[in-house]
């Protein structure tokens, strides 16, 4: 009897996981209309549990894509963020509200007020994104976590993370987080936070939060790194990343030389950290263009 028992059950956790299966739904959204749903929004309004919203390439303008009470959604782009660019010219791009368990990945949110925002929302994925020239903070949360930010490239906004307001449980894990003039780095008053190989530099000010957790990242060159500063442990360190763009910042080029101290191989305490950063190593030097005249001076 107990057998019979156990095997009903395993029979239908199987239906069940089927029937999930089944029903979840790739809506395809393209530029010109003529996808599953005309919009990502009209994909968003038409989605259910489980689905995937699919962005093809090319540019988006609209007002704030908003995801209201939304569960287990995926809204990822087929070509990555360099060829699908979302802009908005409300306060936010996207605005994830009361919505737990979405994923956002492989965009290019740009020249708009600010990117993306948490609103009581738990259990979210920020993957593989490009945040930049926006006025305002490329990620902003309140009231929101866990949440994981992983791989993404946030540089030239106002400012770049920044989680209030009884936020919390928030990992950052390989991102590239730099020259946001304004805000910090990555700043959260809430507890739980954890810094996984992550590059932190030249912006207003670094890391204003107190971590739980750092381990092998950069911080560097902010007007101020840490409000806490956790030294020379667990692979952290203070080094100029040597990003290949001479002007990384108006060019966006934020791969690493060869001889970066946050390549693979090259950690100065011998920690055995892989890439820290976003981006891997693509060049060995630094190339800037300089005059004739300016390099003779350089010998004079």
């Amino acid at each position: 009897m107990k057998n019979l028992l156990m095997l009903a059950s395993v029979t239908c956790l199987v239906c069940v996981m089927a029937v999930a299966s089944i029903s979840a739904r790739t809506w395809r959204v393209n530029q010109q209309g003529t996808g599953d749903a005309p919009t990502i929004q009209a994909a968003v309004d038409s989605s259910a549990a489980g689905d995937t919203i699919l962005v093809a390439p090319g540019s988006y303008i609209q007002s704030t894509i908003q995801l209201n009470l939304d569960d287990s959604l995926t809204i990822m782009s087929e070509a990555g963020a360099e060829a699908t660019v979302l802009r908005s010219s409300a306060e936010y791009i996207m605005d994830v509200a009361w919505s737990d368990h979405v994923t956002v990945r492989g965009f290019l949110f740009e020249n708009s007020g600010s990117g993306l925002l948490l609103y009581w929302s738990a259990y979210c994925s920020i993957e593989e994104n490009i945040f930049r020239n926006n006025t305002g903070e490329a990620i902003a949360g309140d009231v929101s976590g866990p949440a994981e930010i992983t791989n993404n490239l946030i540089y030239s906004n106002g400012g770049g993370i920044y989680f209030g307001d009884a936020s919390g449980g928030i990992t950052l894990t390989n991102n590239t987080i730099a020259h946001n003039a304004q805000g910090a780095g990555f700043s959260c008053d809430g507890p739980g936070l954890y810094l996984y190989c992550n590059i932190i530099a030249y912006n207003n000010f670094g890391v204003e939060a107190f971590c739980n957790v750092y381990q092998c990242n950069d911080v560097f060159g902010n007007g101020t790194n840490y409000i806490m500063d956790p030294g020379a442990t667990n692979g952290n360190i203070s080094l100029d990343p040597l990003f290949c763009g001479a002007n990384p910042e108006l060019s966006g080029n934020y791969y690493l030389q060869g001889a970066s101290p946050c390549a693979p191989g090259n950690r100065p305490d011998g920690c055995s950290c892989e890439v820290i950063g976003r981006s891997p190593v693509k060049c060995e030097v630094s190339v800037q263009k300089r005059s004739w005249g300016s390099i003779k001076e350089m010998y004079r």
